[in-house]
């Protein structure tokens, strides 16, 4: 026979277990609602800088990544969803007159559906090199890192080469020089059908980031909530990545060797997507989603639906963050729908979706 005072031990190691385990499971299903927006109202207070117009329209392929040149040239890649025809498109801010090009490319690349986008220019000849991430949409296995050469005046681009990313699913680039870059890795077990809903839904913080040297890839930073843009201040002495689960901007200042460290973290209570930097003030433009649950469901379908489009700008001061933010663009998603990305280029705003519209917006303040 089993003592009493044995039993109510068990008894109460187990209630106290429970307990703690039910704590534990509403304390994540809290920071998983927070995470997909549901505890905001539903009412989008649209609002826009000035005139804004759709370059590309809801079947438009998309824009999902921006690079914008010191001079306005700015490239564009368009045909996210595996519906969507793959291509690079160039769009001049500088010039009220320029309209949308697709860039012919040299040496077709299969399974050619660009995310991440980022060039290079040597000051000394002119020479563009532009690095795109290829998404297979098959977990990574045949995701790739393209490298093209773009020649001013000519609509084309020649492909140099095809880095693999070795299984990794990347997500964004940064061009550091010709032949090396940085790269955000998003998710880790996306290509497991069992680990793949943990790691999503458990909220699982094993993004990390790499570092290419032209050779070979080199783990720069680990342990991150779903790391998506990233980008540098104009003399590259600070990178900026946007933390998507965690709602939050990072800096770090890149070392000798590319490593790099920790400076701050900032908090913006929104879902931030890609990161452009103002080439003269060093300030962060960043495409953000305001309704998280809604991206998902626009993402599940192809575009079909609406997902609320934000832009904030972060003023910076000698590349550091500080809490100077400002909300530039809301729109409900009807008019510009999942926004990814947004450049800004001496009054005009350039804000890119992940798979439908392309917007032009004059700014007629200063922001």
């Amino acid at each position: 026979m089993v003592p009493r005072r044995k039993v109510d031990r068990h008894m109460m190691l187990f209630k106290l277990g429970f307990v703690l385990f039910c704590a534990a499971f509403t304390h994540h299903v809290y920071k998983y609602i927070l995470l997909m927006q549901y505890e905001k109202y539903d009412v989008i207070y649209t609002h826009y800088p000035g005139p804004c117009k759709q370059l590309l329209g809801k079947d438009g392929g998309g824009s999902e990544d921006i690079t914008t040149l010191s001079d306005g040239l700015t490239f564009i890649s368009s045909g996210f969803f595996p519906s969507s025809k793959g291509r690079i498109l160039t769009f001049n801010l500088s010039d009220p007159d320029e309209t949308l090009t697709e860039l012919v490319i040299e040496h077709t690349v299969p399974k050619f559906h660009p995310v991440g986008i980022s060039a290079w220019e040597e000051q000394s000849s002119n020479k563009i090199t532009l690095f795109v991430v290829n998404t297979g949409f098959d977990g990574g296995v045949t995701e790739t890192i393209e490298v093209f050469e773009f020649k001013r005046g000519i609509s084309k681009l020649w492909h140099i080469k095809t880095i693999s990313s070795e299984g990794r699913l990347m997500n964004d680039i940064l061009a550091i020089s010709n032949d090396s870059f940085y790269a955000t890795q998003y998710l880790e077990y996306y290509n497991n059908k069992y680990l793949s809903p943990l790691e999503i839904y458990g909220m699982m913080k094993l993004g990390k980031v790499w570092f290419y040297d032209g050779h070979e890839f080199k783990q720069v930073l680990s342990d991150l909530g779903y790391p998506n843009g990233i980008n540098a201040s104009p003399d590259l002495s600070t990178i900026y990545i946007a933390e998507f689960w965690s709602k939050q901007i990072n800096s770090f200042k890149r070392q000798k060797d590319n490593s790099l460290h920790l400076m701050q973290t900032l908090f913006i209570d929104t879902a931030p997507d890609n990161i452009e930097v103002d080439p003269v003030t060093g300030d962060l433009w960043i495409g953000c989603h305001a309704r998280t649950h809604l991206l998902h469901k626009y993402e599940e379908v192809n575009g079909q639906s609406w997902s609320p489009s934000q832009v904030l700008k972060i003023k910076t001061k000698n590349g550091n963050l500080t809490s100077d933010i400002k909300e530039v663009f809301l729109d409900n998603g009807e008019f510009c729908s999942g926004s990814a990305t947004a450049s800004y280029y001496k009054g005009r705003l350039l804000i890119g979706t992940v798979g439908t519209e392309l917007i032009l917006c004059d700014v007629l303040y200063n922001p």
